[in-house]
């Protein structure tokens, strides 16, 4: 019977451990760990006169879907142009104007900073779900 009792605790507190993971609460701290980590990395990665694009880099926390996005404001939306570069199209193609005006050459700010840091991201938010199972 001590094994069964065993068990008995053993479901109890599993069953404890899924409504605790569960909560949105701790999804959401979880996942603000891992993205103020990696935001930090981001920023650092960032190389401009200004600053304006340092300031912009920012997370959101998508309650729907369990999800963080990090990436760029509105008034650093010029990051995603650096990210995955650009070039001018249409009619200032055409004429000429986009020589060395309308293209950006890639120069990725975010994406280097997860693979840098993807396992100091996974760390801090696994200590963050320890700390709120504790």
């Amino acid at each position: 019977m001590e094994i069964l009792n065993g068990c008995e605790e053993l479901a109890a507190e599993l069953a404890e451990m899924a409504k605790k993971t569960a909560d949105k609460g701790v999804q959401k701290a979880v996942l603000e760990a891992g993205a103020d980590v990696l935001v930090k990395a981001a920023v650092g990665n960032v190389n401009n006169r200004t600053g304006n694009l340092r300031r912009n880099i920012g997370s959101e926390y998508l309650p729907d879907s369990a999800e963080m996005r990090i990436g760029y404001t509105k008034d650093g939306f010029y990051g995603r142009f650096l990210e995955f570069g650009y070039r001018a199209v249409g009619r200032a193609r055409r004429r000429g104007r986009a020589g060395g005006f309308g293209r950006f050459v890639r120069r990725p700010i975010v994406i280097p900073a997860w693979e840098d840091n993807a396992g100091a991201v996974l760390s801090a938010m696994l200590a963050e779900y320890e700390k709120n199972l504790g």
